[in-house]
């Protein structure tokens, strides 16, 4: 019984690590009769050298959401989170306009976002997070979790981090859809 309780636990923790930590989360409004479905900490791959001064210390995580209306209308957007500290990076500043664009298995596809300017924190901790918001449509969704390789470039104006996409991140996309 030990055994099979330390086996349980072993796959347990191991599944957790492989899935990136990544959470769905279904919610629905009975006020405002609408459901969202949103993932929670999709944290990105880093690859080989950072090339940007920002990028070395930074969280990317790049998080998918669906919201059905009350009439039954779909829409899904995709919210890039930018976590660091602030004495190891920077405020990035992301931009409004073409501010995150992926290399889906090399082909470059820019999507445009009202940048992060009403979403900047900067908590006690020393840690800052900037936010934004892309509008996409469900067949972006699953371009991204059926593509081999996903490259992602967030763009502000003090420099730019790019990011990569793992296993669990192709999965976590495709739980979205």
């Amino acid at each position: 019984m030990c055994r099979l309780l330390i086996l349980c636990l072993v796959l347990f923790t191991t599944n957790c690590a492989a899935s990136n930590q990544c959470s769905i989360h279904t919610y629905h409004d009975e006020f405002d009769s609408y459901t969202i479905t949103y993932m929670l900490n999709n944290s990105l791959g880093k690859d080989g050298p950072d090339l940007s001064i920002y990028s070395s210390s930074s969280v990317l995580d790049l998080n998918a959401q669906k919201l059905v209306s009350k009439e039954g209308h779909v829409s899904y957007s995709l919210i890039i989170e930018c976590v660091s500290q602030l004495e190891n990076g920077s405020w990035i500043f992301i931009t409004s306009g073409e501010s995150l664009a992926f290399l889906i298995d090399g082909k470059r596809v820019g999507l445009t976002g009202n940048g992060s300017g009403n979403d900047r924190d900067l908590f006690h901790s020393g840690t800052i997070m900037e936010r934004a918001e892309y509008p996409v449509s469900r067949e972006m969704i699953r371009t991204i979790s059926n593509a081999k390789e996903v490259k992602v470039r967030l763009i502000g104006s003090k420099g730019f981090i790019e990011r990569y996409f793992v296993q669990a991140n192709f999965n976590n996309f495709k739980k979205v859809c």
